[in-house]
């Protein structure tokens, strides 16, 4: 440890740390996606959903004003269109200021087959999917279709749905190559009340509020999405079933804009891999206010295998309200407040993350490193192990640090990995123990003598790894004198700027470590 005010070999006394909290984090460790997915209630995709024989095709032709159909299953009221039975239709043309309404109680399902459809409405959901068992979208290859509604809604009686421009009622699966652009300027642009898959097609989407809605479920895969939103880009919400209201990501490129959350989910966020550009809340330097603003967000777990994630977030980048699982992954992260929180745990195994801007870069009641290449920059703590969900980054810049009180039993573990946090306020900040077993760790940290480059309530044990920890000298800690290895402190009586460079030798004179300050310190 290198801090700033003679040369000492110094220890410091432990105190003993509860580790009840890491005990039964520890058993949710080795969860993967798959077994994650055991514990929800499972999605109505079934075989055979995208296939369908074109003879049994019943035509929709949409002229305008008007259209035409080939089956009597099909009822047309000027730009009114209602499909009363189950099969399979093909819809083609353009339709002025009307609407396609899906309402059956069939218990087989609706196949819509769009063919080059342009379809709005100033008064209602263009696409209305109101009685189907279930129902399947099939975009053609080669086509582009588009729904578009007004900013009022015209409703009888006491109803208040639909309230998308691309509405279920039910499940709702959506396949195909094509592109489907829907834009919601009253409320929605494409929901389900149920489950929603969406799987191959091109989608852009601008919404009023939210962006693609599956309430009970939504299943994403092998698709490009573009999301403009005034509410959450993508969410499932179903906050009655804890077996519901989860997002799945198996693949694909999604690019957001919006004005709340980029990924919302009530209880389990799960993505096997993928391509993220997400801009939430005007992004790390706007002002949160009382609007949630997170990249993505999980109210239970939060795991991620793999994928490429740019996230440019006024409020957590990557929040779960229980535990974060990351396997791997490439991260480019700037938030307004946490770049990565998790209320329980938060498990990192491999990957390579890049904080650039943050209130605090990592925060959870746990934190284990098992690998993976980690930088933080951030106005607080770049690590911290404390409870509760902190989102005090946008009521201010830095902050005093956590040095001799104490929240609750936390700890941090770093087992591998290279880890840099860039701090102004505590480099590596624990409301309770400290554990490194190896790896590397850097700390470039605070200037203030309020914050110490490592600060802990209980106690710190290093048995491997290199750890290099630089700051100011007021709240100076060190490994605890229980480490297995071996521990230097030295400070200094003036400051070290950007120019010094400090190098350590071995008795032989050969260096064993030179480090050349990033900043004054």
């Amino acid at each position: 440890c290198l801090d700033n005010t003679s040369l000492d070999d110094v220890t410091q006394d432990d105190e003993e740390t509860d580790t009840s909290l890491i005990d039964s984090s520890n058993d949710v460790l080795d969860e993967g996606v798959e077994e994650a997915l055991e514990e929800n209630d499972g999605f109505h995709e079934e075989d055979g959903d995208a296939e369908w024989d074109v003879a049994d095709e019943i035509l929709i032709t949409l002229n305008g004003s008007s259209a035409t159909a080939t089956s009597d299953q099909v009822s047309i009221d000027g730009s009114s269109i209602t499909i009363t039975a189950s099969g399979t239709y093909r819809i083609t043309g353009n339709l002025t200021d009307g609407s396609i309404l899906v309402d059956t109680e069939d218990e087989e399902l609706v196949r819509l087959v769009l063919d080059g459809v342009s379809v709005t409405s100033s008064t209602t959901a263009p696409m209305n999917i109101w009685g189907a068992e279930k129902a399947v979208v099939i975009v053609l290859d080669g086509t582009e279709n588009t729904f578009t509604d007004g900013s009022n809604y015209v409703y009888e009686d006491d109803e208040d749905e639909p309230n998308a421009a691309f509405f279920s009622k039910d499940d709702l699966s959506i396949y195909g190559s094509g592109k489907l652009i829907v834009t919601g300027n009253y409320n929605d642009a494409l929901a389900s009340k149920d489950g929603l898959i969406i799987d191959g097609p091109e989608l852009e989407i601008i919404a009023e509020d939210d962006g693609i809605r599956g309430k009970d479920y939504l299943v994403l895969r092998n698709s490009t999405m573009n999301i403009t939103s005034g509410g959450d880009a993508f969410k499932s919400d179903e906050d009655e079933d804890t077996e519901r209201g989860y997002i799945l990501v198996e693949s694909g490129n999604y690019t957001v804009v919006c004005d709340g959350d980029g990924f919302a989910a009530e209880t389990d966020l799960l993505v096997v891999s993928g391509s993220f550009d997400i801009t939430a809340g005007g992004g790390s330097d706007a002002y949160v206010g009382d609007n949630s603003t997170k990249g993505m967000k999980a109210g239970q777990k939060f795991l991620i295998t793999d994928g490429t994630f740019t996230v440019n977030s006024a409020d957590d980048a990557f929040h779960s309200n229980g535990y974060i699982i990351i396997e791997a992954g490439t991260y480019n992260i700037a938030s307004g407040d946490d770049g990565v929180h998790a209320d329980s745990s938060l498990y990192i195994k491999d990957g390579t993350i890049t904080i650039s801007d943050s209130y605090e870069g990592l925060e959870s009641a746990v934190i284990q490193i098992d690998g993976g290449t980690i930088v933080t920059h951030s106005s607080d703590d770049g690590l911290n192990v404390a409870g509760g969900n902190d989102s005090s980054g946008n009521n201010g810049p830095g902050g005093g640090g956590s040095f001799g009180s104490s929240s609750g039993d936390y700890y941090m573990i770093i087992n591998d990995g290279m880890i840099v946090a860039y701090a102004d306020g505590d480099g590596l900040d624990a409301n309770g123990s400290i554990e490194m077993n190896g790896g590397t760790v850097i700390v470039y940290g605070p200037t203030s003598n309020g914050n110490g480059a490592l600060d802990y309530d209980g106690s710190f044990k290093i048995s491997g790894g290199t750890l290099l920890a630089v700051g100011s000298s007021g709240m100076a800690q060190m490994p605890g004198s229980s480490s297995s290895q071996n521990s230097l402190k030295i400070t200094f009586n003036s400051s070290i700027s950007t120019e010094t460079t400090l190098r350590l030798e071995s008795s032989s004179g050969s260096a064993l470590f030179t480090f050349t300050a990033p900043k004054k310190l």
